[in-house]
């Protein structure tokens, strides 16, 4: 049973990484230098700060915390457990990706 685990879950990523025409971290909030685009329109050098600013705050937000520890459990739970079929795990994978760009790119946006 574990082997099957493991292989839906590379399949999985394969499917979400080669097949499917996802959004990825270069598609939003595009830095190029010290510049930021957002929907392809440069965002002025105070916005940065601002947006930089509320980046460390909702990081450090109790809730935000819960919420991704929350829809991170589920998802997994959803891979692991009860994917009964592929389109499951596709979503679920799905949402861990979505998570993870989220993550990062509040990460990134920190930085400023």
């Amino acid at each position: 049973m574990l082997i099957l685990h493991k292989f839906k879950r590379k399949i999985g990523n394969w499917c979400l990484n080669h097949l499917f025409n996802s959004v990825t971290e270069d598609d939003i909030f595009i830095v190029k230098g010290k510049n930021v685009y957002l929907k392809g329109v440069q965002i002025e050098q105070q916005v940065i700060k601002d947006i930089s600013s509320q980046a460390r705050i909702i990081t450090e937000l109790e809730l935000y915390k819960l919420l991704l520890d929350e829809l991170k459990y589920n998802a997994n739970v959803k891979i692991y457990k009860k994917s009964v079929t592929q389109d499951d795990l596709l979503f679920s994978k799905a949402m861990l990706h979505t998570v993870e760009i989220i993550e990062n790119k509040l990460e990134a946006m920190k930085k400023f």
